[in-house]
């Protein structure tokens, strides 16, 4: 928080003299003055109470709803800032001598004058809000709300020590849970900070234990590139074989795809750069049943695969078969190479208008 406003007011107690008439030259020096202090960041700053000083008060200012009005007053006093600006600098010019506001604003920048002021202001300021919080926190409608916020902690603090328990023995869809809880930072008291350790271990406890949610997650920290080098391809696809074979629909989407030479967890055309994993004829074994059922990234793996010859032979009119089917499910890079397929007359007849149409519905226009 910017101390300097504060210690000029004390400033301004032991200058003010009486009132002056104002003069262009007054006024100069007034805004000056305003500017060395930082008034508008000051008044429209994020509040920097100590909450480590004032625990209840840094409470109160962490609850949403409090957010919520502390940003609309916010907003608010910027839109007034102007208005609010030209009435302190009315004040400053009434008061002090031009000579007085320059040397307001010299002092204010020395370092003795800075040491003052965040030592006087500093202490004034938490004085003063600890008498506020006494005043805040008689409020009916902020006792309950803080109230409901406790309740409401203990309650997931309880949830959490049962799932806890049931991971421990031995259930692998709430050892998965918990898992997520620890690599997302949403576990009791950890104020969104992320637990490596206990995400890794109760993960593999679940994934040894049959979650394909967790086997899922370990094939994709095993697949996934970093800084250009894939984890352990072999182990992820271990990991990611057996998410298929317990009925996870991605995890078997993403084997089709590695075996035909694709990335595994999207629906993209680039190369998986894992030639070790190629095995195109079960790939496409793997896909189809699954393209047959309408899953779209099995649809457009296939669509692309008959029509570039990626591990299987050419097929373009599969291909715009495959295209089509996926369109139809909203796919609108399907319908943008359907597209191109009717203006290229590839694996379909030529047909301009046919083309156009698939065009216009890729762009959400009919």
């Amino acid at each position: 928080m910017r101390t300097g406003a504060i210690a000029v007011a004390f400033a301004l107690l032991s200058f003010t003299s009486g009132a002056f008439a104002q003069s262009p030259a007054q006024l100069r020096a007034a805004e000056r003055l305003l500017d060395a202090l930082q008034f508008d960041q000051y008044l429209t700053a994020a509040p920097g109470w100590n909450a480590s000083r004032i625990p209840r008060l840094g409470e109160l200012l962490n609850h949403p709803e409090m957010q919520r009005q502390i940003a609309d007053a916010r907003a608010r006093m910027q839109a007034g800032m102007p208005k609010i600006r030209a009435q302190v600098a009315r004040f400053l010019a009434e008061r002090f001598s031009e000579r007085e506001l320059n040397e307001l604003r010299r002092q204010f920048r020395t370092p003795a004058g800075a040491k003052f002021a965040r030592a006087k202001s500093a202490f004034d300021f938490e004085v003063g809000m600890a008498a506020l919080e006494q005043v805040i926190f008689e409020a009916p409608e902020i006792k309950k709300a803080l109230q409901g916020e406790r309740e409401a902690s203990e309650r997931r603090k309880v949830e959490f020590e049962a799932l806890l328990g049931r991971a421990e023995r031995g259930e692998a869809a709430a050892q998965q849970q918990v898992s997520q809880r620890y690599c997302s930072g949403s576990y009791p008291d950890s104020k969104g900070k992320v637990d490596p350790e206990n995400c890794s271990r109760y993960r593999l406890l679940a994934a040894e234990g049959g979650d394909t949610t967790a086997q899922y997650a370990l094939a994709t920290q095993n697949l996934v590139a970093i800084g250009g080098k894939s984890r352990d391809p072999q182990k992820g696809f271990e990991w990611l074989q057996k998410a298929a074979e317990g009925g996870n629909i991605m995890a078997r989407v993403g084997v089709g795809r590695l075996m035909l030479g694709y990335t595994p967890f999207d629906t993209g055309t680039r190369p998986s750069g894992m030639p070790e994993l190629l095995n195109p004829a079960e790939g496409e074994r793997t896909l189809r049943p699954l393209a047959e059922t309408g899953n779209v990234g099995a649809i457009y793996t296939l669509a692309d695969a008959y029509l570039t010859g990626t591990g299987v032979a050419k097929n373009p009119a599969e291909a715009a078969n495959m295209l089509r089917l996926s369109a139809d499910k909203g796919n609108r890079i399907a319908m943008q190479r359907l597209g191109d397929l009717y203006y290229e007359g590839i694996g379909v007849p030529r047909n301009l208008d046919e083309s156009v149409r698939w065009y216009r519905l890729s762009l959400g226009k009919k």
